[in-house]
């Protein structure tokens, strides 16, 4: 994932990173995207799943974060046949 090379792979560092820009504005879709992006890119769903939760309590009609937990579903089919029922 380019976001996490560009800091030579310290995840750490960059999940931190994307966490601060995103609290930052907490209405910055974008910001929220990235972060989202970085946490499925390291395989860490259940982070991913849990900020889209809140962005789509907030809007649920957010195309933006709809078509995030789709690609997400798309990892994860369980989650997808559970949001079905």
């Amino acid at each position: 994932m380019p976001y996490v090379e560009a800091v030579g792979g310290r995840t750490d560092a960059a999940l931190a990173e994307f966490r601060r820009l995103a609290r930052q504005n907490a209405s910055d879709r974008a910001a929220r995207s990235r972060r989202v992006a970085a946490y499925i890119a390291l395989n860490r769903i259940p982070e991913a799943r849990k900020i889209l939760g809140g962005a789509l309590n907030a809007n649920q009609k957010t195309t933006m974060h709809l078509l995030e937990r789709a690609g997400l579903y798309l990892r994860t089919p369980l989650d997808a046949e559970r949001d079905l029922q």
